[in-house]
């Protein structure tokens, strides 16, 4: 029995162009038709098509050197959920009993774990976001509602909003209401000479995340930015492990420059 999995740094779909049409091919079925070509002077069996879910919960133990070492052991940890256990099966009907009694004796599992997938389905079909990218369909996709005004800041930005902060509070609703008032008021803050210092805190954050970048704009424009990142957001930690080390590095980099003035060093764990 061998595995061949499916790549995850190429396209979901195989994209053929015919005159008007748009052909996609998922990839497991490029294999299976030229799976030969991987198994020479072999007899195949039979080709079945699955997919494992493992254990992507982790917990932390509590020691007196936990602070110390607590990114190390956060990074432990993700690397060990490469490996979890497999705690679930999805595998395309037509499947060979053989291979899924082997797999279930592999991993310890019963067959109350075993989801079976209707063969003119997909296994993943998270596979689609292809389609919803793509230049081709965009006229066909729904149009996304437009967010709420706030109530209580109906300029929407056109106005200082710290100019009506002196006046009123403002309350936001997310998600109807849009993020782009905090965004704006971050990024005012940033540029803002009367301001001083900016201090947040942060769960979870996009990879090309806006706020990041005006964070770092803020430290470079000298204001003391402190940002208590959630390392352990649960499926997103290394994105904010990456995102907090960015802005430490940045942020001692500032300060070596700046030896004119008395500021501690901030330090990276």
């Amino acid at each position: 029995m061998s595995f061949v999995q499916i790549p995850a740094n190429i396209p979901r779909f195989f994209e053929i162009e015919r005159e008007n049409s748009l052909l996609l091919i998922p990839i497991e079925e490029v294999i299976r038709e030229n799976i030969i070509s991987l198994f020479r002077n072999v007899e195949i069996e039979s080709i079945s098509l699955f997919r494992i879910t493992r254990n992507g919960d982790f917990t932390l133990e509590e020691s007196e050197d936990m602070d110390a070492n607590f990114l190390e052991e956060v990074k432990r940890k993700l690397m060990e959920r490469k490996t979890g256990r497999v705690v679930r099966i999805e595998v395309e009907e037509g499947y060979s009993k053989w291979m899924l009694n082997s797999l279930l004796e592999r991993w310890n599992l019963k067959f109350d774990s075993v989801f079976l997938v209707n063969r003119a389905s997909m296994i993943d079909f998270t596979g689609f976001w292809q389609l919803v990218g793509s230049k081709r369909f965009r006229d066909r996709l729904p149009q996304i509602p437009e967010p709420v005004k706030p109530l209580s800041y109906p300029e929407d930005g056109r106005a200082d909003i710290f100019e009506i902060l002196k006046e009123k509070d403002i309350l936001l609703h997310h998600p109807y209401n849009n993020i782009d008032s905090i965004l704006d008021l971050i990024e005012k803050a940033a540029d803002d000479p009367d301001v001083m210092a900016i201090k947040m805190t942060i769960y979870r954050l996009a990879k090309e995340s806006r706020i990041t970048k005006t964070l770092l704009k803020a430290a470079e424009n000298g204001k003391h930015v402190s940002v208590l990142f959630e390392v352990k957001a649960r499926f997103d930690e290394e994105n904010n492990i990456r995102e907090a080390k960015k802005n430490c590095r940045r942020q001692v980099a500032l300060s070596s420059m700046e030896s004119l003035i008395s500021r501690p060093t901030p330090s990276c764990s």
